[in-house]
């Protein structure tokens, strides 16, 4: 049951980024999650470097410091996540999955919370 759980988050995550739709086999779903994490991080650097332009002194080296706690919190989650799944052949997915979500979560909630300092 909690492997089926973890098979649709990772399923929705693929639904969501449509690119994926067609990706069957454990490779190509991973390859897949893979160029959807990169094209995401792209995203957020983009978002990030737009607040850091707008932040001076401390602001701007709170904000940076804030940037790479939250990346260690990202790898340490879902490195949890991976590990819960280690014996798995969905390991590396759910590791991907949980990157994605994170990272587009990040992204949303810098445009939204920033959006009025423009």
């Amino acid at each position: 049951m909690w492997l089926t759980m973890q098979l649709a988050h990772v399923v929705g995550v693929l639904t969501l980024s449509g690119p994926c739709d067609s990706a069957r086999t454990t490779v190509q779903i991973e390859q897949c999650l893979k160029r959807v994490l990169t094209a995401e991080e792209q995203q957020l650097g983009g978002v990030e470097r737009d607040v850091a332009e707008r932040l001076r002194g401390d602001n701007k080296a709170q904000f940076d410091s804030a940037g790479a706690t939250w990346r260690s919190y990202r790898e340490r989650e879902c490195r949890a996540v991976y590990n819960a799944n280690a014996d798995g052949t969905i390991a590396a997915s759910s590791f991907l999955g949980c990157e994605i979500e994170l990272t587009r979560s990040r992204r949303l909630l810098l445009v939204r919370i920033h959006s009025a300092d423009r």
